[in-house]
């Protein structure tokens, strides 16, 4: 995300995430940045609430900052699949004693299908930037 996140460098953020400025320095392990955004509380919390109109921006980012950056691409794609596994979310939602274990439930269902919508979209815009 080199050149998104200098395009980005006063926020630091898409429309949903904080990325970190580590995630700008090519010789840092993007799997495993990605992994600790995608851990973090406020970004389970961030597709939790997410409205479809809060992933349209997202992927509206996608467009205009990682489309067509080889770096920017590797690095969002490590996100949205850490996104796509559910041990951040079921630790987050772990972590809150007065949910029910069916809450709980239909909270990870929500949360994976907001992942995969940001993840198809985002592996979308990328297939669509290659052909």
């Amino acid at each position: 995300m080199v050149n998104a996140m200098r395009r980005e460098s006063a926020t630091r953020s898409s429309a949903l995430f904080m990325l970190d400025t580590f995630l700008d320095d090519a010789r840092n392990d993007v799997d495993l940045a990605a992994g600790i955004i995608a851990h973090r509380p406020e970004t389970v919390q961030a597709v939790l609430s997410a409205t479809a109109a809060d992933v349209q921006r997202e992927l509206d980012f996608v467009d205009r900052y990682v489309r067509g950056d080889p770096v920017a691409q590797r690095a969002y794609g490590a996100l949205v699949d850490q996104l796509e596994r559910p041990e951040g979310c079921e630790a987050v939602l772990g972590a809150v004693a007065s949910l029910s274990s069916e809450e709980r439930a239909l909270l990870l269902d929500h949360y994976l299908v907001t992942a995969h919508r940001l993840a198809r979209g985002f592996r979308d815009r990328v297939r669509n930037c290659s052909n």
